[in-house]
């Protein structure tokens, strides 16, 4: 029997391990990075997907003095809530068959101007509205920039 040794004076196998040290750390940093990537994607996604909906009572529009209130709001004090109404409200009048024709509505351009107006003040609800036209292609308008 011959003995063996690398011309190095050192033996062939230092630890009993084949993987070079450090490499357990290496593979958990890449393991950390690759999750908090992850996390932030999956974030984005949740956030930018869809927006909450819009919750509005259906009697607000069924009763004309509420709509006529929100609407002379709208046009003298430049309330943001009563803005939104009011647009809605151009909409919902030739689309929902039970809206009051009585109740006073101005045409929806002019209601998608009160939403943009609505919106620029600060009215999340307006803004979702927004978005959501725009997502079905039905705003023709610029997307207004919030406060």
């Amino acid at each position: 029997m011959s003995n063996f040794t690398p011309p190095s004076g050192q033996n062939v196998v230092n630890s009993g391990s084949l993987i070079p040290p450090h490499t357990g750390r290496r593979v958990l940093y890449v393991l950390v990075a690759l999750f908090f990537a992850c996390l932030v994607v999956f974030l984005g996604y949740r956030r930018g997907s869809s927006p909450k909906p819009v919750v509005l009572d259906r009697a607000v529009f069924h009763n004309i003095d509420s709509i006529n209130r929100y609407a002379d709001l709208a046009f003298t004090t430049d309330d943001p809530r009563a803005l939104f109404i009011t647009g809605i409200a151009s909409h919902l009048r030739y689309v929902d068959p039970d809206f009051p024709k009585e109740a006073f509505t101005v045409s929806p351009d002019e209601g998608e101007l009160l939403l943009i107006r609505a919106a620029e003040l600060g009215n999340e609800d307006a803004m979702t509205y927004i978005k959501c036209l725009s997502a079905h292609n039905n705003w023709s308008h610029p997307i207004p920039k919030t406060k």
